[in-house]
């Protein structure tokens, strides 16, 4: 039997896909919970009232326009506006929905970021099909060709395949999210003076 070729391989990964599934996933995109384009608009006027809120929102509102994708992006903007959270209503609302995204949600949004890492482009399409179709119904048959689209990864020794595996496992779904969640300046102004009082203590102590 002739050996096939990776494209073909991957094409056939994709029929298996298409032809398992009672419903069209075509459309789907599971990224698109991570948009954070919303959250960037929708506080431009906290911003009139917070030059460096505001030129935070334009660097981000930038890097989007350039092109960058905003799941990728999701967890550096929330770790930053977390800093901007302190007596802002507006701010803390938006962080509190991202930690609810985040605690929902926060295995697929790794699972995307590993796959956008995947070099080979062809590959990466036929993961992400498959990974969409996983997220969109999860079921037996929807795991099973997504561990299919795997094996190609698998073949090229692509550390990313093992890391995505692992995602899919039943124990990874009701792990916490891989990724720290946000908190509110306040927060950290909290954690940041027990520390100095603990270190006063010891100092007392030393005396």
């Amino acid at each position: 039997m002739a050996k096939i070729s990776r494209s073909e391989f991957l094409d056939n990964i994709r029929n298996i896909i298409n032809e398992g599934m009672d419903n069209d996933y075509s459309d789907f995109d599971g990224t698109e919970k991570f948009g954070i384009r919303r959250y960037v608009t929708g506080l431009v006027e906290e911003g009139y009232k917070d030059p460096k809120l505001m030129s935070f929102l334009v660097r981000f509102d930038h890097r989007l326009n350039e092109g960058e994708k905003e799941f990728m992006l999701f967890e550096e903007f929330g770790q930053g506006l977390s800093k901007f959270a302190k007596a802002n209503k507006a701010v803390k609302s938006v962080i509190t929905q991202m930690n609810e995204t985040l605690k929902e949600s926060g295995n697929e949004l790794e699972g995307y970021m590993l796959i956008e890492n995947i070099q080979e482009p062809y590959a990466q399409k036929v993961v992400k099909d498959a990974y969409n179709t996983y997220i969109a119904e999860k079921n037996y048959d929807s795991k099973a060709n997504l561990v299919e689209a795997l094996d190609v990864l698998y073949q090229t020794n692509d550390q990313l395949a093992e890391r995505l595996n692992v995602l899919i496992t039943e124990d990874a779904v009701h792990s916490l999210p891989a990724f720290s969640t946000f908190v509110n300046e306040s927060e950290y102004d909290s954690v940041s003076k027990k520390i100095e009082r603990a270190n006063e203590e010891k100092k007392i102590k030393k005396i």
